[in-house]
């Protein structure tokens, strides 16, 4: 009887569908000998497929050949990073996929370390209203967690270059 009991949980666990919760997470470190801001997004890859493609009026999925450029476009279009008021050039990476997960790198290059910064993104905002996109940044002795979302999109931290 707890053979049965487990399997109609396991296959209705399975039949569910996608994950109950929108969320991806943005890891921001500065590289001082490179001169680097490192940027990975991890992020399911299941929105990241519907976000790609509800952006760019296509089918697409991560298997496809040039994936890596619709991916590039759709990043480079939701996040913006701003050095006190100048806008920061983003140059993305590419992208790995493991499983559920996909992770995105993209850096800015020759960054000397501002004063401030500020984030904005609307990433998958616009297909899942309750989104949550989680930043970690850590430049130097600056660490600082936030959360950006449909309501909030945009966040504007103070680094201590000390």
């Amino acid at each position: 009887m707890r053979w049965i009991v487990f399997s109609i949980l396991f296959l209705t666990s399975v039949t569910v569908g996608a994950h109950p919760f929108y969320v991806s997470i943005f890891t921001v470190n500065y590289d001082e000998a490179s001169q680097a801001l490192q940027i990975t997004v991890k992020v399911f890859s299941d929105d990241l497929e519907e976000g790609v493609q509800s952006r760019l009026y296509e089918v697409f999925k991560l298997e496809n050949k040039n994936a890596a450029e619709k991916i590039e476009k759709y990043l480079l279009s939701q996040l913006k990073i701003e050095d006190n008021t100048s806008p920061l050039e983003l140059k993305f990476l590419g992208f790995e996929s493991d499983l559920d997960v996909t992770y995105l790198y993209a850096e800015v290059e020759q960054l000397t370390p501002p004063q401030n910064l500020t984030f904005s993104t609307y990433f998958l905002t616009d297909i899942y209203p309750e989104q949550s996109n989680i930043f970690h940044i850590t430049m130097g002795e600056t660490k600082e967690s936030f959360i950006l979302s449909k309501n909030l999109g945009k966040k504007i931290i103070a680094i201590n270059n000390q």
